[in-house]
């Protein structure tokens, strides 16, 4: 291996070693996009306040 492909391995090994994961949510925790009687009530500001205060940045907005 030349230097310069000891460098790219190194730099692949390094963001390996960095890499994060990330978990989505959608609404369908609190509702139900094909059964509307079940959740369908509950209202947006539920859905992303407690999706907030599990640590959620966002959320797609389904049916909502």
């Amino acid at each position: 291996m030349d230097l310069r492909g000891a460098e790219v391995a190194a730099a692949v090994t390094a963001r390996r070693n960095h890499m994060s994961v990330k978990i989505g949510i959608n609404p369908i925790t609190w509702t139900n996009d094909d059964m509307p009687e079940l959740g369908g009530d509950t209202p947006v500001e539920t859905c992303l306040s407690e999706a907030h205060q599990a640590g959620y940045s966002g959320i797609e907005m389904g049916g909502k």
